[in-house]
């Protein structure tokens, strides 16, 4: 990262609502087409994103670089989703409703809840660690029919939990 992006995310850490290429431009002492080239830039990465209000775009940090960069039909989502299918484990990240929202396996099982793809069940399980993590925002661990199931948060810039990885290993 360059110094203009790096003034770019402090202006948006330093604010509490979303702000235009105006404002940020400004504050990073940079003409208006640099800034949007390195929000661009930034928003490639996973870092921040905007809104559209009318014809303008309204910046913020990303809640968690993780969520944006596999939550488009992009070329690192592509490459990333690629690289980890490569591995034995599963990798589902999940939402708190219990929703695959990725897997490093089949995309048809996304919006599909955990339980009814990893367990063939059609409620949660009872020691389900994705709930543990949702509720104490700590790793958990469990072993369950030779699986080891390792949950662990996926949290915002205000330290909440908003999403968790599970890593499913056979024994």
């Amino acid at each position: 990262m360059n110094k203009i992006q790096i003034s770019i995310i402090k202006s948006l850490q330093d604010k509490k609502e979303d702000i235009t290429i105006n404002h940020i431009a400004m504050d990073a002492g940079v003409d208006r087409h640099t800034a949007a080239k390195h929000l661009a830039s930034l928003e490639n990465l996973g870092i921040v994103m905007h809104r559209e209000v009318g014809k303008s775009k309204m910046w913020k940090l990303s809640p968690s670089p993780l969520l944006s960069i596999i939550s488009g039909d992009t070329p690192i989502r592509k490459e990333l989703t690629n690289m980890l299918g490569l591995l034995d484990e599963r990798i589902n990240i999940q939402s708190k409703e219990f929703e695959i929202i990725w897997t490093n396996r089949n995309e048809e099982d996304v919006t599909k809840k955990c339980y009814e793809i990893m367990m063939h069940k059609g409620e949660q399980c009872i020691d389900c660690p994705v709930k543990k993590t949702f509720e104490t925002g700590k790793q958990q661990k469990l072993v369950c029919n030779n699986v080891e199931v390792i949950s662990e948060p996926v949290k915002d810039n205000a330290g909440e939990t908003i999403a968790v990885i599970n890593v499913f290993k056979n024994k």
